[in-house]
């Protein structure tokens, strides 16, 4: 039995709050909601999307049917055509359009009588290089509470293919976040024309007739809703390991040249997402088509984080104080008892984060709290030598070598 040290608390609360002062902690509680996520949401495939990979090797090999990259739009609509006979729900070309030449307005006829084909434009953080009226037809004015990402200026397909039937979705910087935590609008403004983010544009094709509206912070599509922060970015994770299909499979199936019974099962009822990991481009930063096709598919799957709680975090400290709180009313206890506590509380702070997690898509800061608990018993532990410390060795010697007392 020892008696409990007053300063314990106060001392272990002030270790606490200097860590969370240096990047250590920060980055070892970012590590923990990253390894809570990997539990809560697996990497799991659910058949919501896939891609098709237009690649250098392909672009080579197929050189001499379809010409140098980038493509005519004429080739664009043949393999938009060829997917939806397939079975595809929606097809989101992602790539550069160029402008119309030798009379190529395939793609644009496609447009016209195809619902369910996304086009993109790209987000410019300055003027140069965009067009401030590019969204003025496409775009849009979202409601003044709505919160949206707002860009100068943007690069957009031609006003002969936004007058179509295609919707328009935009690409911008993706927040890396924190581990497998992304941070990305999903409302975005250009010159004072809303419009959407590109996996939102490919969950509206998906529900064209769904009513789009903002309420009690989360942004809702028919029957689903996603969480929305102050600058109308949502909280997902970019899981890799997206399917992905050979452009030079895909192409050579829609060309006549080979006949591959295979592709009908890849592509029926899925988002496909057409794009180039070719450089050169334009893109600059911004992330590849399977970033964005992850994305789609945590929209899907509703896996978008809320807001941090106060009240949940503070319940969680108060968890983790408990222990070290009840030494008030216990003058003494031993290590074993105060271990025990230390780690029920510990176990119990890990478990009520996790389900809030898994349950509810509450981020919170279990580590915190855990790491008063520990430091606590440490503190303990250091004490106890000198609470042993009292007891006198003159009367204690006798004992130890046999002599009557």
């Amino acid at each position: 039995m020892m008696q409990r040290p007053w300063w314990v608390l106060p001392l272990a609360l002030a270790l606490v709050w200097l860590a969370s002062l240096t990047p250590t902690l920060p980055r070892a509680s970012h590590a923990l909601l990253d390894a809570q996520l990997r539990l809560a949401w697996p990497d799991t495939l659910r058949g919501d999307v896939v891609v098709v990979d237009i690649d250098a090797a392909s672009v080579r090999a197929l050189q001499l049917q379809l010409g140098k990259w980038p493509y005519r739009r004429g080739t664009y609509a043949a393999l938009a055509d060829f997917l939806f006979a397939l079975g595809a729900r929606v097809v989101v070309l992602d790539v550069p359009l160029p402008a119309t030449r030798d009379a190529d307005d395939e793609l644009a006829r496609l447009l016209r009588r195809q619902r369910g084909v996304v086009l993109t434009a790209r987000a410019l953080g300055d003027a140069e290089g965009g067009d401030p009226d590019a969204l003025r037809t496409q775009g849009r004015e979202w409601p003044a509470q709505w919160p949206r990402a707002a860009w100068p200026a943007a690069i957009a397909p031609d006003a002969e293919l936004l007058a179509t039937r295609a919707s328009l979705g935009l690409v911008a910087p993706i927040d890396g976040g924190d581990g497998r935590l992304h941070r990305w609008p999903l409302l975005h403004e250009v010159n004072g024309r809303g419009v959407p983010a590109l996996p939102l544009a490919a969950m509206q094709a998906l529900q064209p007739d769904a009513p789009l509206r903002y309420a009690d912070g989360r942004l809702h599509l028919g029957a689903r809703s996603w969480p929305l922060d102050a600058q109308g970015r949502v909280v997902t994770t970019l899981p890799a390991g997206e399917p992905v299909l050979g452009f030079m499979r895909v192409a050579a199936a829609a060309q006549g040249i080979t006949d591959d019974a295979g592709l009908r099962g890849h592509v029926r009822g899925r988002i496909v997402f057409v794009g180039s990991s070719l450089g050169g481009d334009a893109r600059g930063a911004l992330p590849a088509t399977a970033a964005w096709a992850a994305a789609t598919r945590a929209l899907a799957a509703g896996q978008a984080l809320g807001p941090p709680s106060r009240a949940f975090d503070a319940a969680l400290l108060a968890l983790g104080v408990l222990p070290l709180l009840t030494l008030r009313w216990r003058r003494r206890s031993d290590l074993r008892t105060e271990g025990l506590l230390a780690a029920a509380a510990v176990l119990t702070v890990l478990m009520a984060s996790m389900l809030a997690l898994q349950a509810f898509g509450l981020p919170s800061q279990p580590l915190s709290a855990m790491s008063i608990a520990t430091v606590g018993w440490l503190l303990l532990w250091a004490a106890q030598p000198r609470a042993d410390a009292s007891v006198r060795p003159g009367r204690d010697e006798p004992a130890r070598s046999g002599a009557p007392t």
